[in-house]
């Protein structure tokens, strides 16, 4: 299947009509296809300030099961995504967007996780409203899915209770009653899922988002911010939410996350993370591996 995976996640699990998803998911229509794409995406949410960059303030798995036709156009896709732990202060939610996705290529979105009172405004078809790609809100605040039970935050203290994480599924319409969205097809190629911009969204503020290095801010992000604090941020060539040193805020990999414990650097958990930020990805490209030398398991927090 065609597609760029941005960090070089693999694109995976491509199964035909009548067979398994690979996911878990349903059995899909004879004639199509669904390609399976997964990873999971740590965030730090103190940007524009490096904070104590445990990198565990919002910890997210994820799995697209995307289904298209014959022709290489999307049907639909199921976006399932857990969340792992929360070792924020801040009450934070969680997006995604799809670069090369219209809004009005989108039939339908539901499944996201928003209170009655919510700061997000979806549209009609429950997408993110007054965005000019389309945007999905996931959830809106990771402490309401997991309240924390005591200490600091979800699941980042040892000393502290393992709360279950939470599971937030998608779905998402392309195709319906034989006709696609207002605004045309999307072909699997296309829509390039490897490439999509995830962010969340931090304290309630929908002005303050963080990305993974380099993928631009939403529209309705507060662009004032950049290039202040820590962040050395340049809109006019392509540079977002970096430091100086190029360390990023948010991390995607192919892998389930073992995140760092409150307040313990992810410098010091695994010690090829500078090496690989540092060289923009050059040197030590799996400086997450559980390797001699790669980590040290002290201070990495452990599900109890």
């Amino acid at each position: 299947m065609g597609g760029t995976s941005k960090g070089n996640l693999a694109l995976c699990d491509t199964t035909g009509g009548g067979g398994s998803t690979g996911g878990g998911g349903t059995i899909p229509p004879a004639g199509t296809t669904t390609s399976i794409y997964s990873g999971s995406l740590a965030f730090e949410d103190l940007w524009p300030y490096q904070g104590d960059y445990d990198m565990n303030d919002v910890v997210v798995g994820y799995n697209f099961a995307t289904t298209m036709d014959d022709q290489n156009r999307v049907q639909s896709m199921t976006a399932t995504f857990i969340l792992y732990a929360s070792g924020a202060f801040y009450d934070d939610g969680f997006g995604f967007q799809l670069p090369n996705v219209l809004p009005n290529q989108v039939i339908s979105v539901t499944g996201s996780n928003l209170a009655s009172n919510t700061y997000i405004h979806l549209a009609s078809n429950g997408l993110e409203a007054n965005q000019s790609k389309a945007t999905m809100i996931v959830f809106d605040d990771a402490f309401r899915l997991m309240p924390s039970p005591g200490g600091i935050g979800v699941n980042t203290q040892m000393d502290e209770p393992y709360i279950t994480p939470d599971t937030i599924v998608l779905n998402i319409i392309f195709y319906k009653n034989g006709s696609f969205a207002p605004g045309g097809a999307v072909t699997y190629d296309k829509l390039n899922i490897g490439n999509f911009n995830p962010f969340i969204i931090v304290n309630k503020n929908r002005g303050v988002e963080v990305h993974l290095r380099d993928d631009p801010p939403t529209d309705l992000a507060d662009k004032t911010l950049f290039g202040t604090g820590d962040d050395a941020s340049n809109p006019a060539n392509g540079t977002y939410y970096v430091t100086s040193k190029n360390l990023p805020w948010a991390i995607n990999i192919p892998i389930p996350f073992q995140y760092p414990i409150e307040k313990q650097d992810i410098l010091g958990a695994y010690l090829h993370f500078a090496d690989w930020a540092e060289s923009d990805g050059i040197l030590f490209p799996a400086w997450y591996a559980d390797k001699p030398g790669y980590r040290d398991a002290s201070l990495i927090y452990k599900p109890h």
